[in-house]
């Protein structure tokens, strides 16, 4: 087991590459397209570890290490797995990265955004309606949860992105709002499972699931159930007019068993029937939790 953990080879059944009899031909071990980090030889094995390393591939992220050399500050952005993943032969693949003055992902420290400079991009991803960068900014400690209430409602308003319903419900429960919360966690939530039926990957209906892991743990007692739903049914009335400008289902595309995989999902509704599909789960929503 040393000796194949130090070598570039399958996680499921341990082939490798090379000229020895049984083994792979050059280039068939074929890396996460998500997390690049360990290596399959063929989609039935990526398959097979599929409900193992989706979770653990989850925990991939990409951190940025400062190198003093010289005088010169530079920045490596460097990619940390859990245990679970890792390898002899990756932790070295890493380090020879490392070791090699010049590659493009060592570049010059860049100073850290101010408080103004935060607000700035916060706005200017928003309206680019570039979620993957805006989300990076939406946990800075520079600004108040005061600030990110009230600029993710606005948001809202032209750009209904179910992630940043989730956003919002998390913001909320940290202001101690448990019933703006429990409403726009509810709104996120259906919507994700509704675009999840709109697109090629049957596996994104997971996705809901995932981000509900993520949300607030909060519900409305007995005696709240009733003021709880009139705000809950004031926003999706609100949001029906707006159904048509919330982005592309495709937004849940790398949620799913073919992004994971690097295949490209496709929609397979027309927008008008995207758009009445998140109508008639709205109003689903709402019959759901009437007290």
């Amino acid at each position: 087991m040393d000796s194949i953990n130090s070598i570039k080879h399958c996680h499921v059944c341990q082939k490798v590459e090379g000229t020895k009899e049984g083994a792979l031909t050059a280039g068939a071990l074929k890396t996460c397209a998500k997390c690049r980090v360990v290596y399959y030889c063929s989609v039935e094995c990526q398959r097979s570890d599929w409900k193992m390393h989706r979770p653990l591939c989850a925990q991939v992220t990409n951190e940025t290490m400062t190198i003093q050399s010289g005088g010169v500050t530079s920045t490596a952005k460097i990619r940390v797995a859990p245990e679970g993943l890792t390898s002899e032969y990756s932790r070295e693949k890493a380090a020879k990265k490392m070791a090699k003055p010049g590659r493009p992902f060592v570049e010059p420290a860049k100073p850290r955004l101010t408080k103004q400079e935060t607000q700035e991009s916060i706005f200017k991803y928003a309206q680019e309606k570039n979620y993957h960068k805006l989300l990076d900014l939406l946990h800075s400690p520079l600004l108040d949860v005061d600030f990110y209430i009230s600029a993710i409602t606005g948001f809202l308003n032209d750009w209904p992105h179910p992630c940043l319903y989730i956003e919002l419900s998390k913001k909320c429960h940290e202001k101690g709002l448990y019933k703006q919360s429990w409403a726009y966690k509810i709104i996120g939530l259906y919507l994700t499972q509704t675009d999840a039926t709109c697109v090629s990957d049957s596996s994104c209906k997971a996705a809901a699931g995932a981000l509900a892991c993520g949300c607030p743990q909060v519900a409305p007692s007995q005696a709240q159930k009733t003021e709880w739903y009139a705000f809950l049914e004031q926003e999706v009335e609100a949001l029906m007019s707006r159904l048509h400008l919330c982005p592309s289902p495709l937004w849940v595309a790398p949620h799913g068993m073919q992004g994971f995989m690097g295949i490209k999902a496709t929609v397979t509704k027309t927008e008008a029937e995207c758009v009445a599909a998140r109508e008639t789960s709205l109003n689903e929503c709402l019959k759901d939790f009437k007290p």
